[in-house]
């Protein structure tokens, strides 16, 4: 199954700095499969087509970028690698192929330069480059730490792709707000951007899950739907258990995400 997501972004050990003093920093999201499976991919691969919605989204995420016929790729990937089995942040791979990298340049000339360096990691938020670790600092993770605590913090927003993740997050968080929407409905994208992710990305105690539809096999979104009460066919929806294991949902576009920022605010107040 093809992994990624939206959005962002970007969590980790749930501990750290809770401001971000540097301008050149960024969120990100906790990567549930990588905490909960061993031996998953460090990295969830990426197309053209998945940078487009991500960096869209408008959220915060680091990108690591290489090619297969690079000699020091594989250094990199190793440091990067123990970086993330330490803090299980949620990384993104794109390969370098000439013509497909070109139609990212055009796009977004902001964030991808004409001519990388091989290998790179990309730090980008709001559709912009954070920050760009220098080459070298990738192959010594002595190196790399320091730079990116400097750099990469930790958010309460999680993500998962596998099914054993969300087993893990209904055992042991008794609370959640989850966001299950599709980033190819602009009005899906619109909300995300207006409501949800400001909110998420700023908190600092509660768990928040953000799930694209397009991510999720359909054995897991029927587990979701079961578990939370919802029509299996029900999309663009969030769902929210509060404390006292209350499940609450509600279809967000049918109010323009009224209702919905309403809800997140309930819970995240509680």
């Amino acid at each position: 199954m093809k992994k990624w997501m939206f959005l962002p972004i970007v969590l980790i050990s749930l501990s750290g700095c809770n401001s971000i003093d540097n301008p050149y920093s960024i969120r990100v999201c906790q990567n549930i499969d990588f905490q909960v499976n061993e031996g998953n991919p460090t990295f969830n691969e990426v197309s053209n087509v998945d940078l487009f919605s991500l960096i869209n989204s408008n959220s915060a995420f680091a990108l690591f970028l290489y090619s297969e016929s690079c000699n020091y790729c594989e250094s990199a990937k190793e440091t990067l690698s123990t970086y993330v089995n330490k803090n299980n942040f949620l990384i993104y791979s794109y390969e370098y192929v000439t013509q497909a990298y070109n139609n990212l340049v055009s796009s977004f000339p902001s964030i991808f330069p004409n001519q990388p360096s091989i290998p790179s990691l990309y730090l980008i938020s709001e559709k912009s480059l954070t920050y760009s670790f220098d080459t070298k600092v990738l192959f010594s993770y002595s190196n790399f730490r320091p730079v990116a605590d400097q750099h990469i913090f930790n958010s309460y927003i999680q993500t998962f792709f596998e099914q054993s993740s969300f087993d893990y997050i209904i055992e042991n968080q008794r609370e959640n707000f989850v966001f299950l929407y599709g980033d190819s409905s602009l009005e899906s994208l619109s909300i995300f951007n207006e409501v949800i992710y400001p909110l998420a990305i700023s908190q600092k105690v509660k768990y928040v899950t953000l799930l694209d539809e397009n991510a999720l096999n359909s054995d897991i979104i029927s587990s979701i739907s079961e578990y939370y009460q919802i029509d299996v066919e029900a999309r663009n929806i969030a769902l929210y258990k509060n404390k006292n294991g209350v499940i609450t949902s509600t279809l967000y576009l049918l109010d323009n995400g009224l209702e919905l920022d309403s809800l997140i605010k309930t819970y995240l107040s509680e």
